[in-house]
């Protein structure tokens, strides 16, 4: 938008480079895409996959951006993909949204009965096979669009981070697009009693009573 407004700018001469997380999900891989797309990228560059640089190609390559493939360093070991890696990954980045690098940060905790509640999950559309797709339509394989599913409080909720949706939308399925306001952490869901526990990074009311379950856990 500050490039848009100002021909001049910085950002308009220099261009952008947007470094990307690996994938391992279609989910994630949607997610690349989106990516690409809103930000209206040129040039894509791949380290040392080859189905990712053809899934790229095949998904981008119609919309003028060139994928790029570069081989990896010898001596490089990856270890984004590995699952116990990532998931330590996860931790330290949590860790460090509610509680600070150095732990300066005091989050609170915020108790909200289930009426004021409204969790929902993302997941993508179905799509029909490729070769069911009439002749000239294959790059819709890669336009899937995100569903959203409205879930019930339960104890398998405990531990998960929640997006917080950043103002309410008429319809559900505008949650997929709507910006977020912050992250909370699922302490405790109380069925019996009809109340959830969250750890917020400040004691401020939410914005919206809709959340957004995420797939990453956090066990202090």
């Amino acid at each position: 938008a500050r490039a848009a407004s100002n021909p001049k700018s910085v950002e308009t001469t220099s261009g952008l480079l947007v470094d990307t997380f690996a994938h391992k999900t279609p989910a994630e891989y949607q997610l690349l895409l989106a990516f690409a797309r809103l930000l209206k990228v040129d040039t894509v560059v791949v380290m040392d996959i080859d189905k990712l640089y053809s899934d790229l190609q095949r998904d981008l390559g119609s919309q003028a951006v060139k994928v790029v493939k570069l081989p990896k360093s010898g001596g490089v070991v990856s270890v984004s993909q590995d699952r116990q890696y990532r998931k330590n990954a996860d931790k330290v980045l949590v860790s460090d949204y509610l509680y600070g690098k150095s732990r300066e940060l005091c989050p609170r905790h915020v108790i909200l009965p289930f009426d004021k509640v409204q969790l929902y999950r993302t997941a993508l559309a179905p799509l029909a096979p490729r070769d069911a797709l009439p002749i000239g339509q294959g790059e819709m394989m890669g336009s899937q669009q995100a569903q959203v599913k409205r879930v019930e409080p339960e104890e398998s909720l405990e531990n998960k981070i929640l997006a917080v949706a950043g103002r309410e939308v008429g319809d559900e399925q505008g949650l997929s697009s709507v910006n977020v306001a912050g992250f909370v952490h699922v302490q405790k869901v109380d069925v019996a009693a009809a109340r959830v526990t969250l750890l917020a990074p400040n004691g401020l009311p939410m914005p919206t009573s809709k959340f957004l379950v995420g797939e990453v856990d956090f066990i202090e």
